[in-house]
């Protein structure tokens, strides 16, 4: 809204309806990019006071956390995302790494077709399992 200015008019009219207004002065981030880009990976690693060590985790970043890029990248590399495991090691834990990692979870196709994301997690998840990781770590994100 803030590059299409008739657009940004547009929905500010229909919020103007229930006194609410676009200024395009908040800048939405992800959890990950708060704790690692606003509360920064030092002050964290300060506040660890138990921590994780001989605990063996995989993560999923998930495609919201780095793509598209030129939106939510925030320096990431979203062939190769390192943010959140980044932050997973603050805490001791040892970030394991696993065939197909950076491979979608199949999400965003469950509402076309229900067989395919399940099969793609099946298929991950047993990647993760065969690194013998002791948990795996996602960041959700939820819709209503």
């Amino acid at each position: 809204m803030r590059e299409d200015k008739k657009l940004g008019e547009k929905v500010n009219g229909y919020l103007k309806e229930i006194g609410m207004e676009f200024k395009g002065t908040i800048e939405v981030k992800h959890l990950v990019h708060v704790l690692a880009e606003d509360v920064g990976f030092e002050k964290i690693k300060e506040a660890v006071k138990k921590p994780l060590t001989g605990f063996q985790v995989a993560q999923h970043s998930g495609c919201h956390l780095v793509r598209p890029a030129k939106y939510v990248g925030h320096g990431d590399n979203p062939e190769n995302p390192t943010m959140l495991k980044n932050l997973i090691r603050l805490t001791g834990a040892e970030c394991l790494d696993y065939i197909d990692e950076t491979e979608c979870c199949g999400n965003p196709i469950i509402g076309v077709n229900e067989e395919v994301p399940f099969q793609i997690a099946g298929r991950k998840l047993g990647h993760v399992t065969a690194v013998k990781a002791q948990a795996s770590i996602t960041v959700a994100r939820f819709a209503k």
